[in-house]
């Protein structure tokens, strides 16, 4: 079983092919080198636990696909309503202190998938994103960098080399701004996230009183034994009523997620938005049916998954005046405030209220985006007459226009920061505001970062649908880009888009393991 001790140059061990084409399609999950009779334990765990790794790592066994519900954190599957949210970045500085204090506190407080499937099905749980003083539960879940792993004896490779070299290292690739010098790309990011970070703690709540409370009790906690030392925090809410489901530029958010038949739905819990993808369990935990690596993870890895965290600054105002200065050049025959909507919502492939321009191409329709089984339910057509092929969420996900796209399906579950649009702010960005974009996967590769490089590749997703390529995505995309499709009537013209309206500030790869894991290490050796 392969080892990792640094982020290092060279301190990856040597991939097979697969490990790093995170434009594969189908890869075999079966072993070329199956684990030796006798040492496949279902979800048990032996001696990898500290980095006494002296044999092949056992791994779930085939049969064995009935969930655990009560072994994974929720913050994964099904997901954790919330109208607060707050990230605790953290650096362990004493690891006999950091795990007397996870035994004896926070572990009891992790919140269960079991836990929350269940209050979901009665219907206990409040909505998303609004806030509710009566309803006092607190969600917490915790993950770890590669290097935080390293620092509890986890040293085991996890075939996927996106995290173990860490998010910083994988700027340059996934787009972000930062200056190269004699072979060295330095990021421009936030200076806290250029840190080294050990974990991150994320606490929900509806009742902002108690999530503080929370938070606050937390560090205390931890102070006592000196387990942990705060990078930052990062507090933050959805924006107020009537917007608390759209970001700040102003689109619904949150309506296309993979769904897992008996983690995220079932016969008592039905889907919420018919069309949402259907996927196996292993698309977001390792160690289960369709998790590509599934023969070659380590025993502690199974029921554990990948989070992305990443600070999405937006400028708001810049994007919005791009919208009215454009849109009648390319809709002349409309108002001035109705050709801006309409390019805005072929920008993104939906309108504001979340209706599909496939469904409804020429004008917002909240009768469509009211209604949960319509919102979702479509398919792209082989041209660009209604989507563009480079719209946001066609670029995301391609549904019925590649084949595949369900090999790279992660599960979103994002938050605004910052505070709304001042009234000063016409023109131009002067206050810090964006996305806090967290998704979870079994493969930083195939998900989260296989979509990522599609926003740059002009030549997705059209390939086999049309000669002239899409261009890039207009939302994600990187300055000085162009895209086609922006007018149904002229299909292949391109457009250029001259201004980046996103750019990340920062953000780190985290894994969260299942109960088990943790209590296992955190456990003095």
């Amino acid at each position: 079983m392969s080892k990792i001790t640094s982020r290092e140059e060279g301190g990856l061990p040597t991939p097979r092919p697969a490990d790093s084409d995170m434009y594969a399609k189908v890869i075999s999950s079966e072993s070329n080198n199956p684990p030796p009779a006798g040492t496949t334990d279902n979800v048990k765990l032996n001696g990898h636990i500290n980095g006494q790794c002296n044999r092949r790592c056992p791994v779930l066994e085939e049969e064995d696909e009935n969930p655990n519900l009560g072994n994974i954190q929720a913050e994964i599957v099904p997901g954790l309503n919330k109208a607060f949210e707050y990230f605790l970045f953290f650096r362990i500085e004493n690891v006999n202190g950091f795990r007397d204090t996870m035994k004896a506190k926070m572990i009891p407080k992790i919140s269960t998938a079991m836990q929350v499937f269940d209050m979901l099905k009665h219907k206990q749980f409040p909505a998303n994103g609004v806030p509710n003083n009566d309803w006092d539960y607190v969600g917490c879940s915790v993950g770890f960098s590669s290097i935080g792993l390293a620092k509890l004896g986890l040293t085991d490779y996890l075939y996927d080399e996106a995290f173990h070299r860490g998010q910083r290292r994988d700027a340059k690739d996934l787009g972000d701004k930062g200056t190269e010098s004699k072979g060295t790309f330095r990021v421009d990011w936030d200076a806290k996230f250029l840190e080294e970070i050990h974990g991150v703690f994320q606490i929900t709540a509806h009742n902002d009183s108690k999530g503080k409370a929370f938070v606050s009790q937390l560090k205390k906690d931890f102070s006592y034994s000196n387990g942990i030392k705060q990078v930052m925090l990062i507090s933050t809410k959805f924006r107020p009523m009537p917007h608390t489901r759209m970001e700040h530029f102003g689109f619904r958010d949150g309506i296309s997620k993979p769904e897992i038949k008996g983690y995220t739905f079932d016969d008592e819990l039905p889907i919420r938005f018919p069309g949402s993808p259907i996927a196996d369990p292993g698309c977001l935990l390792m160690g289960r049916k369709g998790d590509l690596e599934k023969s070659r993870r380590p025993a502690w890895a199974v029921d554990g998954s990948f989070l992305v965290f990443r600070k999405l600054k937006q400028y708001v105002p810049e994007f919005h005046n791009f919208l009215r200065q454009n849109g009648t050049k390319l809709y002349p025959d409309l108002k001035p405030d109705d050709a801006s909507h309409k390019l805005g919502a072929r920008m993104f492939g939906r309108w504001k209220s979340g209706t599909p321009v496939v469904l409804s191409p020429e004008r917002d329709d909240e009768s469509i985006s009211n209604d949960d089984k319509q919102v979702n339910n479509f398919q792209y057509p082989a041209d660009q007459s209604t989507c563009p092929f480079a719209a946001h969420t066609q670029k995301s996900y391609p549904r019925n226009n590649l084949p595949g796209s369900n090999d790279h399906l992660f599960r979103r579950a994002s938050i605004p920061y910052g505070a709304e649009l001042d009234a000063s702010e016409t023109s131009t960005t002067k206050n810090d505001r964006g996305l806090l974009f967290v998704c979870y996967q079994s493969s930083i590769e195939r998900g989260f970062k296989y979509t990522q490089q599609r926003f740059t590749n002009p030549n997705f997703p059209s390939a086999n649908l049309q000669a002239d390529s899409p261009g890039h995505d207009p939302v994600m995309g990187t300055a000085e880009r162009y895209m086609t499709g922006l007018d149904p009537h002229k299909q292949s013209d391109e457009f250029s888009i001259p201004l980046q309206f996103v750019e990340a500030r920062g953000g780190e790869y985290f894994f969260m393991p299942s109960i088990s894991t943790l209590n296992k290490i955190t456990t003095r050796s």
